[in-house]
């Protein structure tokens, strides 16, 4: 029973970084696009699993290299994306949405 809830917390743990980067910044900074999100999620968990497959001891290892993998690519398409006004000002809308209560 203890290696069942041990394998579920380091199987948690792995895939956790790569939904939780671009959830909770999407909400924080406006820059990335869906594009950026979503290319995020998909490189943290190949990185992710690519490191499991080969460091399958190494919780920290695969972990942490997931998480970095998201955070370039969520933070990379934020100062790299161009938008046009329309969009922009989208997006300002929302924000303006989600905090007015």
């Amino acid at each position: 029973v203890n290696k069942v809830f041990s394998q579920t917390v380091k199987l948690y743990g792995a895939i956790l970084s790569p939904i939780a980067i671009p959830l909770m910044f999407g909400m924080l900074w406006k820059r990335p696009s869906a594009r950026g999100a979503i290319a995020s999620l998909i490189v943290g968990f190949c990185i992710t699993l690519f490191l499991k497959s080969s460091y399958p001891d190494s919780f920290v290892i695969y972990t942490g290299g997931g998480m970095l993998a998201s955070l370039v690519i969520f933070f990379g398409d934020g100062f790299l994306n161009r938008r046009s006004a329309a969009k922009d000002q989208e997006v300002d809308n929302l924000f303006v949405q989600v905090n007015s209560d």
